[in-house]
């Protein structure tokens, strides 16, 4: 991908970079701020899948639907995450 799109490839990693390091943050941190960081996270998943969608669309790599899959589960988590009761675990 790096030789069809040097500027995606950087924002993938960034990506992958901020959501790894947003989601420790957040579950060492307590209340709003907590919530507040995995959404942050959600936000880099996001930006992520989309930045996949246009590497694939546009040729840059092959489907990636597998890919697709662990991301959803991780949108998913972070959703439950934001909304867990910072003490107890549960809303």
């Amino acid at each position: 991908m790096r030789r069809h799109d040097a500027d995606l490839a950087d924002q993938i990693y960034r990506a992958a970079k901020s959501l790894v390091l947003t989601c420790a943050e957040g579950g060492r941190r307590g209340g709003k701020d907590r919530g507040y960081h995995f959404r942050i996270a959600a936000g880099s998943t996001a930006e992520l899948a989309a930045a996949i969608r246009f590497a694939v669309d546009w040729g840059y790599c092959t489907s990636q639907a597998e890919l697709f899959v662990l991301i959803d589960r991780e949108l998913a988590m972070l959703w439950r995450l934001e909304r867990a009761h910072p003490v107890t675990g549960s809303r």
